[in-house]
């Protein structure tokens, strides 16, 4: 969802900073055209469910992340164009469930 939305301590919805992902998939189709390099791109919504698919299965050998974050989480979608936001140690354990070293990755 662009934007996704959030609720605030008193529980209002609000939008987050709507993020340019167009021009953003644009400039990384363009740069890969311009490396000439044959890659096979997907572009699809940041969800904990959909990372762990494509790190489980192996198959992404490179990720770009488009969203909002802070030293402590990323911001992912939850299915329903909302906020969740995901702490450091929840990616961490995400991102080694696909890991060559079977999950001792740090």
């Amino acid at each position: 969802s662009n934007p996704l939305a959030c609720t605030d301590a008193s529980g209002k919805v609000l939008p987050m900073e709507t993020l340019d992902v167009a021009r953003e998939r644009a400039l990384i189709c363009d740069s890969f055209g311009e490396a000439r390099r044959a890659v096979r791109l997907r572009f699809e919504h940041a969800t904990t469910d959909r990372l762990r698919t494509l790190v489980t299965l192996g198959t992404c050998v490179g990720l770009h992340y488009s969203g909002h974050g802070d030293p402590s989480y990323l911001s992912m979608e939850d299915g329903r164009g909302g906020a969740h936001f995901v702490q450091v140690d929840r990616l961490r354990r995400l991102l080694q469930a696909g890991s060559a070293s079977g999950g001792t990755a740090s």
